[in-house]
């Protein structure tokens, strides 16, 4: 399992002294990986983070591996899905919308098992509201709006297909704002 870095750690290097190498630390690189909150991968993770932050499970980092992306205090398991008004790629003038299908569960020492099925128990769809890219925070928790929907839920709600808008999601439920994520540690 892994641990949270310092953030002042550096890399270490060999130098001689005819290099121009300034020190870096691990700061520089998440600044230099990670600066982008609105590319959609990173957008990802951060959404991620922020339901973690919620419901207090932001002790240790995230495991990618994982075929969940959190559990809550009852120990179910949680996926966060995450849409954007404003998409760094853009795929034409599709509405946003939350991809979710089954998947096949990873073991470290045997690979992927061959049943594909819905891994979480909770699915949190969290959206980033805004389409001015310039006026658009993904660090002010009121730029987002979160569904909290069991395994059930999404399976009624996709009927079959893979994917569910925005505007699909606010005909049959109404978002939650960040303070009210903590109820997931209540199913």
């Amino acid at each position: 399992m892994s641990k949270k870095l310092n953030p002042s750690i550096q890399f270490e290097i060999r130098k001689t002294p005819s290099e121009n190498i300034s020190i870096r630390t691990i700061t520089d690189f998440w600044q230099w990986g990670f600066s982008d909150l609105l590319q959609n991968i990173t957008r990802g993770i951060l959404a991620e983070y922020l339901v973690a932050w919620a419901i207090g499970k932001d002790d240790l980092p995230r495991d990618p591996w994982k075929s969940y992306d959190l559990e809550n205090a009852k120990g179910k398991k949680i996926e966060v899905k995450s849409a954007a008004d404003v998409q760094d790629r853009t795929y034409g003038n599709l509405p946003p919308k939350f991809v979710i299908k089954k998947t096949s569960k990873y073991y470290k020492n045997k690979g992927y098992e061959k049943e594909k099925k819905y891994q979480a128990d909770i699915y949190i769809l969290a959206h980033l509201m805004g389409k001015d890219r310039n006026a658009i925070n993904p660090l002010d928790t009121k730029h987002w709006e979160f569904w909290i929907l069991t395994q059930e839920d999404i399976i009624s709600l996709l009927k079959g297909k893979l994917s569910i808008s925005v505007s699909q999601l606010k005909k049959v439920k109404a978002p939650v704002n960040f303070h009210d994520l903590d109820q997931i540690n209540d199913i």
